[in-house]
């Protein structure tokens, strides 16, 4: 049975968490395929309308991101950090 989450999220946020995510993750090939993988079912949202992602996909950009320190960010923007959470906080 699939389950599915809608994410509350603006579009333009999804270009500050992908900006700041490239930005720490483009040192490392294989976290650049697992982002560039699952970065589509995300970008499916940019009709302007809300839209799902399944779960599985979710549980594996976690994986990913959890991987590695994310709030350690070297983007001097801090708002990316903030904005960060609260995607992860929709998930939760």
């Amino acid at each position: 049975m699939a389950s599915s989450l809608a994410v509350d999220v603006d579009p333009q946020e999804w270009s500050a968490i992908f900006k700041g995510l490239d930005a720490y993750f483009e040192t490392d090939k294989d976290l650049r395929m697992a982002l560039d993988l699952d970065r589509q079912s995300l970008y499916d949202y940019r009709e302007g309308e809300r839209e799902t992602v399944e779960v599985d996909r979710a549980a594996r950009l976690f994986s990913v991101y959890d991987s590695r320190p994310v709030y350690d960010l070297s983007d001097p923007e801090e708002h990316i950090n903030k904005r960060y959470k609260r995607w992860v906080n929709a998930w939760m």
